[in-house]
């Protein structure tokens, strides 16, 4: 019996590619005509591969020799909000077994990037000559969704936890970041005070909810990261 695959072997970027020339065929056509939209050999070793990862990612149906875009693409495509959006995004890419496994293995820890071929190995069956290539898929992939912040893990049930670790600065050089940085919106929760810091920018998104003194840490983290981006 032959190996079942359960991880993506090209970029979820590629994947979306695909789906995207099927979307715009009528959202299903054969595989031939995939190609040409692509300018891809239907036969080719890489685009049978490409085929075979957006299945996986849960962008396409492939049916015989016929391709269709799935509820989920539709979902990506339809999204009221860029908030709705990524975060159908983010459900399509951990879709792989292997990625979901990966992710809830390490979210909120840190995730051993240079480690993380041999433990896709070791630990989920990955083939030896495939392991880098996945590694970097995978970590790539939740850079560009900001899963990865200070090196951790963002966990999405909990993501106020997800990067505590980081050293604080004093009290009120955070609040003046936060100020610099970010809007601040002050709702009252339960009869609470509760912050929420809004970080808008090329390729970031983020709103993180402050109820205690300890969520400043990954408001400094954020902050620091893109303290790091500005001044290259």
């Amino acid at each position: 019996m032959a190996k079942i695959i359960e991880y993506p072997k090209d970029a979820f970027s590629k994947a979306l590619e695909l789906a995207e020339a099927v979307d715009y065929l009528g959202g299903s056509c054969s595989v031939e005509t995939c190609a040409e939209r692509l300018g891809r050999s239907p036969t080719s070793g890489g685009f049978v591969t490409l085929l075979a990862s957006t299945s996986k990612f849960d962008l396409i149906d492939s049916k015989k020799s016929n391709l269709a875009v799935t509820e989920l693409y539709k979902s990506i495509k339809l999204a009221y909000s860029s908030e709705e959006k990524v975060s159908n995004q983010i459900k399509a890419f951990l879709s792989p077994p292997t990625f979901r496994k990966i992710y809830d293995k390490f979210k909120g820890k840190e995730l051993p990037v240079r480690l993380l071929g041999t433990i896709l190995i070791r630990e989920f069956g990955v083939d030896r000559n495939s392991a880098g290539r996945i590694s970097a898929f995978f970590t790539e992939g939740v850079k560009s969704f900001n899963l990865l912040i200070e090196d951790r893990l963002i966990d999405l049930d909990n993501p106020n936890r997800s990067t505590a670790h980081q050293n604080s600065d004093e009290g009120s050089n955070k609040v003046n970041a936060i100020a610099q940085y970010s809007e601040v919106y002050i709702p009252k929760v339960l009869g609470k005070e509760e912050y929420t810091v809004h970080i808008l920018g090329p390729g970031i998104d983020t709103k993180i909810n402050i109820s205690e003194e300890e969520d400043l840490e990954i408001v400094s983290a954020v902050l620091n990261k893109l303290k790091r981006k500005l001044s290259l």
